[in-house]
């Protein structure tokens, strides 16, 4: 890993997350990631936090001049006998939107960190993510399938995946 992953801007860092980032987080959420969580699981915040570090190998929180904003994470599947697929997920708070282009950037490379470990990413996301699909798609994730009635809402979900070997590190 590069020291650019670790501190992609002067004020933003990325460090391993720690237990005590999912209570932060988790009371500063924006507003379309607390929309997903409800749709998709029903939890609290910090409950989905919570899961997502328990299981990610490992989780990482995003800091923006010292203050927890973002965490993110790969969980390893064990429901795909052909391929080590790693699900990936990323909560931030309203501080995202200050990061600009940067964020695309240093979200990339990331992504490609994450993935030495797999064959492919993949994740699940609510359909009504307009920013984040496209963003996904600029990065190289492809629709995979769309689930009409997912999650604790049956809402529409959009599955998404991408060979590690193809993920775009210049995305958008």
């Amino acid at each position: 890993m590069t020291a650019d992953l670790r501190h992609p801007a002067d004020d933003i860092e990325v460090r391993e997350s720690k237990g005590e980032d999912t209570v932060f987080l988790g009371e500063r959420l924006r507003a379309e990631d607390l929309a997903e969580i409800v749709a998709a699981t029903g939890e609290k915040p910090v409950e989905a936090l919570g899961r997502g570090f328990l299981a990610s190998k490992p989780c990482w929180t995003v800091t923006w001049k010292g203050e927890p904003s973002a965490m993110f994470g790969v969980v390893p599947s064990e429901d795909v006998d052909f391929a080590r697929l790693g699900r990936v997920w990323f909560l931030g708070s309203e501080r995202v939107r200050v990061w600009g282009k940067s964020f695309c950037r240093f979200t990339a490379l990331w992504l490609q960190e994450m993935g030495k470990d797999f064959d492919v990413l993949g994740c699940v996301v609510d359909a009504r993510q307009i920013a984040h699909l496209r963003w996904l798609k600029s990065v190289g994730f492809r629709v995979v399938r769309v689930h009409n009635h997912y999650g604790k809402l049956g809402l529409p979900f959009i599955e998404m995946a991408v060979p590690t070997c193809d993920i775009n590190p210049n995305g958008e």
